[in-house]
């Protein structure tokens, strides 16, 4: 697999959102055959976008995991959102003003 079972994608910030983060999750986790003189020399490279702006849709593509061997792509997959982040709407920001507000104090 592209990611080991103790591996975990890490989330991605959501500005404007109702949710501060939303999780990732690989499109699609299909082995990867390769020969076995490279299976010992393969490096993962995961590359994400850090911040999205709400609102953000359950599958949007966020990001890629790339395979190499010997400087050479061996296999890539994407990076989507796992679950759905609402925009906050006005009553949301001014809520978070006043509690923010209301923290100084």
């Amino acid at each position: 697999p592209i990611l080991s079972e103790t591996d975990v994608l890490p989330s991605s910030s959501v500005a404007l959102g109702k949710k501060d983060r939303v999780s990732a999750a690989l499109a699609d986790d299909t082995p990867v055959l390769m020969r076995k003189e490279q299976a010992g020399t393969v490096e993962r490279t995961i590359r994400m976008e850090e911040q999205l702006s709400a609102p953000v849709e359950p599958g949007t593509k966020i990001g890629e995991v790339v395979l190499t061997s010997n400087g050479e792509e061996v296999a890539r997959r994407d990076i989507l959102t796992a679950e759905q982040v609402e925009k906050k709407g006005i009553s949301d920001v001014y809520r978070d003003l006043l509690r923010f507000l209301l923290m100084k104090s």
